[in-house]
């Protein structure tokens, strides 16, 4: 992934993913990654397809939230 990102590749990371039974990453794990590979070759998605999963807005908050505490910043 990480290759194919640095030849251009763009890799999407499911915010779902962190939270619950659906959790494969931690977000100091995610922000490592999101900055070796690039800002810009990175899309988030929701992926908030579960009855007890928050909706779709909320859970891009708290993944951009968490992002944040990482020191991502908006700009």
């Amino acid at each position: 992934t990480r290759e194919m990102a640095q030849k251009g590749a763009f890799v999407e990371f499911v915010a779902l993913g962190t939270l619950g039974r659906f959790k494969r990453v931690e977000y100091p794990e995610l922000a490592e990654f999101i900055r070796e590979v690039g800002v810009d070759n990175c899309l988030i998605a929701t992926d908030a397809f579960s009855p007890d999963s928050p909706s779709p807005p909320e859970l891009m908050r708290i993944c951009l939230e968490e992002l944040a505490a990482t020191g991502f910043s908006q700009s």
